[in-house]
């Protein structure tokens, strides 16, 4: 894990990862949906480790939330996730903008209207996962890192356009985990 992943993952020891309803986390046994999980079942991490679920907390909100198509950060299949979800980023991207291999966005600061996008407002039900520390968790095939359940950002605000320019039309040069290929 990059210095950047460890600091944002240490900040707090409340951490949330925050996933609207259907979407699928992968386990030991495959790839489950959200709501489907229960209190003491294992997650697979980043980096081959698994995490003990806790507990999954349903809460309904009224903040839409970010869709990433498929491969639109090289996840496997649709992801929807809180808009202060933060997720990983790797490759040219994340070296242009920080000098580091990965970095941790929050999905609201990825949105490009095109392959990442906000979804209809109204109300949302999100499913909190808490697990038995701090992990980065794989779900919709991508690598989303647990959040404080507040909103939004760490991004520092003069990098937005930045962020949003280098992945407007971009969703082909992701493959597997966030990987650019080109």
């Amino acid at each position: 894990m990059t210095a950047l992943a460890q600091k944002m993952t240490n900040d707090t020891n409340d951490c949330f990862h925050t996933l609207a309803e259907g979407t699928r986390v992968l386990t030991p046994k495959g790839p489950v949906a959200v709501e489907a999980l229960t209190e003491g079942m294992e997650i697979h991490t980043k980096g081959g480790q698994t995490g003990i679920v806790r507990s999954v907390t349903r809460r309904n909100s009224v903040d839409a939330p970010i869709r990433f198509d498929q491969g639109a950060i090289g996840n496997t299949e649709d992801l929807v996730v809180a808009p202060w979800q933060r997720v990983l980023v790797t490759g040219f991207q994340a070296e242009i903008l920080y000098g580091q291999s990965e970095l941790l966005v929050p999905a609201a600061d990825l949105v490009d209207g095109d392959a990442i996008h906000r979804g209809d407002a109204g109300q949302v039900a999100y499913l909190e996962i808490e697990l038995d520390g701090e992990h980065t968790i794989i779900a919709g095939g991508a690598t989303v890192t647990g959040s404080m359940p507040a909103p939004r950002t760490q991004t520092p605000a003069e990098q937005l356009p930045n962020v949003r320019s280098i992945f407007s039309g971009k969703r082909r040069s992701f493959g597997a985990g966030g990987i650019a290929t080109a």
